[in-house]
């Protein structure tokens, strides 16, 4: 129950971000394409990479995570309204905006995730970097690590 409460206020905050970004960046464009929709996803995948690297990094609660990503991103983003406005965009005559907007909204929200995972990754290895308060053992453990990352393709720095 405790955990249902904290993604529902992680959720009620995440939604009122998610009108005042949205109605924010559609006050700044002329045309009548979703700008607003496909920002705010675009910001919730950047923000749901960003997070869940945190977790990976051990850097954030569970809980945190829980209320962040499940709550907050949760009522943040906002994947029924893209799909609704796709289909206005089709039953419109727009098809050419609707396949323009699903394909930059999919790209675009990718790229969003691979770099905050990326930038937590990469900021991760620089502070251990910087530390130098490894022993051997834990120098080879964590080489080790970075490695089997990199062979999974969750990081990339070539």
């Amino acid at each position: 129950m405790k955990e249902l409460l904290l993604v529902c206020i992680g959720s009620f905050f995440g939604g009122g971000t998610r009108y005042l970004v949205g109605k924010a960046v559609q006050s700044w464009v002329a045309v009548s394409f979703p700008w607003g929709t496909m920002a705010v996803n675009v910001i919730g995948c950047f923000l749901i990479g960003l997070i869940s690297g945190l977790s990976l990094g051990g850097q954030i609660s569970p809980t945190t995570k829980l209320v962040l990503v499940t709550g907050f991103c949760g009522g943040f983003t906002t994947f029924s309204t893209f799909m609704n406005e796709n289909l206005l965009l089709g039953r419109d005559g727009a098809m050419l905006s609707a396949v323009l907007y699903t394909l930059l909204s999919l790209a675009l929200g990718l790229i969003a995730v691979i770099v905050g995972y990326q930038m937590q990754l990469l900021d991760a290895i620089l502070k251990e970097m910087s530390s130098n308060t490894f022993s051997d053992e834990e120098q080879t453990e964590f080489w080790d690590d970075f490695d089997n990352l990199q062979k999974a393709k969750i990081i990339r720095l070539r």
